[in-house]
């Protein structure tokens, strides 16, 4: 999977991947390996792998990134 600018709106994190991740959100946006949990306190990034992940600022703390999906 790969994120771009252009196609950053048919992704989310979440519940169900349904919370909207914004254009200055990119930059946080790093690879890492794959969890069965949709957040991470480890930073998945040190370890490799070509899940995308999210990284919240101010927190330690890393979303998984998937399809743009619903609430429900």
């Amino acid at each position: 999977m790969s994120i771009t600018l252009n196609n950053l709106e048919q992704f989310g994190i979440g519940h169900n991947f349904s919370d909207t991740l914004y254009p200055q959100d990119f930059e946080n946006i790093v690879y890492g390996n794959d969890s069965d949990e949709q957040y991470s306190r480890s930073d998945p990034e040190v370890t490799g792998g070509t899940v995308a992940w999210w990284k919240e600022p101010s927190y330690d703390r890393w979303w998984k990134i998937g399809p743009k999906g619903t609430r429900d």
